[in-house]
């Protein structure tokens, strides 16, 4: 699973961009690069955009696990945002959505109404990427 991800702190922005297949390893891969970033605590808005993974050999269980041992402030938003044709799995979704132990999360299907729950616009989230992110 090829991704990246940005921190943009004065917007208090995680933004991580995945795609292709995404497997076990890689899910573990990027948990444990991510707990690496001390910076990533004052991150309460966090967009993971999934609309190029094309594939997962993971189970939801394997998700859920993961995402519920992560540490992120009470105040934490998360939304993820899949293609709906690819990753259309009832049980992925909900692995993302308890996962959420509290903090509010959601799954998102368009990157316009992501950025509109989490509060930010096209050209505050890296102009040089506004196109990537339309």
């Amino acid at each position: 699973m090829p991704y990246t991800f940005h921190l943009y702190p004065e917007r208090a922005l995680f933004l991580v961009t995945c795609k292709g297949v995404i497997t076990e390893d890689d899910l573990y891969d990027f948990r444990a690069t991510v707990l690496a970033e001390t910076r990533l605590e004052k991150a309460t808005k966090r967009l993971y955009d999934a609309r190029q993974v094309t594939g997962f050999t993971f189970s939801s269980f394997t998700l859920w696990r993961m995402l519920s041992t992560g540490r992120a402030p009470a105040e934490t938003q998360r939304a993820f945002v899949l293609t709906q044709p690819s990753i259309n799995n009832l049980s992925i979704r909900l692995a993302l959505k308890l996962s959420s132990k509290g903090r509010h999360s959601r799954v998102y299907f368009d990157m316009n109404e992501a950025l509109s729950w989490l509060g930010l616009a096209h050209d505050e989230v890296y102009p040089n990427h506004v196109a990537a992110l339309a």
